[in-house]
């Protein structure tokens, strides 16, 4: 979800170098609850164990000053477990 709370896949923006993005990835279920982290790339740039006032739902909100190092793939990964793959929802940053 976006700044203002719109469902956003696949792309975001139009942004421009220095803007900060605000996104938040909400994670619904889970035994135990995941670990939500945020990538840009394969680098890890947020990770916590997530926090909601509504039960079996955690969520994860990413501030991140956009640069052009920065403004590559970004993807949330949710796992709760080495035996099993994190799910992962990925999307692309349009920076001008």
């Amino acid at each position: 979800m976006d700044e203002v709370n719109n469902k956003v896949a696949d792309k975001v923006g139009p942004y421009h170098d220095g803007d900060t993005l605000v996104l938040r990835c909400l994670v619904i279920g889970g035994r135990p609850p995941p670990r939500i982290s945020w990538y840009s790339g394969n680098t890890l740039v947020d990770a916590s164990d997530g926090d909601s006032d509504i039960p079996k739902v955690r969520e994860n909100e990413l501030y991140l000053p956009l640069t052009r190092d920065n403004a590559a793939a970004l993807s949330c990964r949710a796992s709760n477990t080495k035996l099993a793959p994190p799910l992962v929802a990925s999307l692309e940053i349009e920076l001008y």
